[in-house]
């Protein structure tokens, strides 16, 4: 039987899925030692933003 081709709304709609718990758990911590480093004023210097910014953005 031939199968019928997947509709725009199928391709494009994203997955539903719950996070594994060690996943969750490593989201957790990750936004827990975030938090700890924003509260202490621990943020990227203006090298590093731009460091980043001109790794996605050729010209940024």
């Amino acid at each position: 039987m031939k199968e019928k081709p997947l509709t725009l709304d199928e391709a494009t709609k994203p997955v539903v899925a719950e996070a594994r718990a060690d996943v969750q758990a490593w989201h957790d911590a990750q936004t827990r030692d975030a938090i700890k480093e924003a509260d202490t004023g621990d943020f990227a210097t203006a090298e590093e933003l731009k460091a980043t910014i001109r790794k996605y953005v050729p010209h940024g």
